[in-house]
């Protein structure tokens, strides 16, 4: 039997059917990548980015996620869910924006980000030699580097979390993030009854930096991996400098948006009385600040949600331009076929898609739990294609092409 759909029918069909303390690692070097945006010809429109999960295990298949359970026993819950929960989290997240909290009393408008992430493939290593925290390979380990980013999950030595980010430039074709704790996260919550939401807003929250960062921004009041922007402030120095330094004015501590006013500006205002990195979750309260003063940006690592008209508009320049490949809507403009589905690959990609074409003696075939999406502009033919499986889905959506 062939099964033809085209783009005139749009539908999902389903078959056979959710405060922590972050030490962060940034760039090595951002100064290169600041500059002056270049206005974005559709803010207005959506753009989804494709985005690859590796969870990095030891060589014995221990010590985090794997394709059958949670690493903890639990077979009902697999790095495939984590992989799309914290997905979804971080969609939720990207869906609304709130006001920026610096400098105070602006009027800046929380206008939407319009941007958002798919899945296109989980992958489960197992190598002694990039368990660790920056061991990985991403040359070999890497998938698909020049069209989707690829975020790895790895062990942390020193029980500490967040990650970095490879590269701001719009033009690299080799975007990846480490992210480390993120699995000890996971069986700390179990372990203590935490809900799953309090770590996702954690991890969520450090992984949705990360991917800012791959996406063009810098920090706005915080600079490479060294601590707080220097003020000229002698009260205030930075959470990694000397005893006794003097905290001069970085005049190169900047993240190239106008709307994003720089730690000096802020601590000029308040009278050097603190510095607007007050730390994840913005611990004013705890740490007796008045929460004035503190960013609620995405790229200080305030752990909420707040991103200015100027850096949403340097994001979608930079995915209409150097990483527009990375786009769903460009993966849908051309045609393809695959003679089998399935993981580690979760989302296919195509104008004109044939699932089963040329497929001799094997059925292009879904298995037990797999949940698949194919994403199409114009048509999708399914040929030998068969689905047998307990608790396994699978959607046909229709996507437009770039319209850009």
């Amino acid at each position: 039997m062939i099964l033809k759909i085209s783009s005139t029918i749009c539908f999902s069909l389903a078959i056979f059917c959710s405060c922590f303390s972050q030490n962060t690692i940034c760039l090595t070097d951002q100064s290169s990548f600041v500059e002056n945006h270049i206005d974005a010809k559709s803010i207005s429109d959506l753009k989804v980015v494709r985005i690859n999960y590796h969870f990095m295990l030891k060589s014995d298949g221990s010590g985090n996620f794997t394709e059958q359970d949670d690493g903890n026993g639990n077979s009902n819950y697999t790095g495939y869910d984590y992989a799309t929960e914290i997905t979804a989290w971080m969609n939720g997240r990207a869906s609304w924006n709130q006001a920026l909290s610096l400098d105070p009393n602006n009027n800046i408008p929380a206008i939407d980000k319009n941007f958002r992430y798919v899945v296109d493939a989980i992958y489960f290593h197992r190598d002694d030699n990039s368990y660790y925290f920056q061991t990985i390979n991403v040359g070999t380990q890497g998938a698909d580097r020049d069209s989707v980013l690829n975020i790895f999950f790895t062990h942390s030595l020193d029980s500490s979390g967040g990650g970095y980010a490879s590269s701001l430039s719009p033009s690299s074709k080799n975007k990846f993030t480490e992210n480390r704790h993120i699995w000890e996260s996971y069986i700390s919550a179990i372990q203590n009854s935490t809900p799953m939401g309090w770590i996702f807003h954690g991890d969520g929250s450090n992984l949705n930096h990360e991917l800012c960062h791959l996406m063009g921004l810098s920090h706005t009041v915080k600079w490479n991996g060294s601590g707080a922007c220097g003020t000229g402030c002698s009260n205030l120095t930075g959470v990694n400098d000397p005893p006794g330094a003097t905290n001069p004015i970085n005049t190169n501590c900047d993240d190239g948006c106008s709307d994003t006013p720089t730690a000096w500006e802020i601590t000029q205002l308040n009278g050097c009385s603190q510095h607007p990195a007050c730390g994840w979750w913005n611990n004013a309260v705890q740490l007796g600040k008045d929460m004035a003063y503190c960013s609620n940006n995405v790229m200080d690592y305030s752990g909420e949600n707040a991103l200015s008209p100027c850096q949403i508009n340097k994001i979608h320049s930079n995915l209409e331009a150097g990483m527009h490949t990375y786009l769903a809507c460009t993966a849908v403009q051309s045609d393809t076929y695959f003679e089998d589905i399935g993981y580690p690959r979760v989302s296919y990609f195509g104008r004109k898609v044939n699932i089963g074409k040329d497929t001799n003696t094997n059925a292009a075939d879904i298995t037990d739990q797999e949940k698949l999406s194919v994403y199409f502009s114009e048509s999708v033919e399914l040929e030998n294609f068969d689905i047998n499986a307990t608790d396994a889905s699978f959607e046909i959506i229709f996507t437009d092409a770039c319209s850009f």
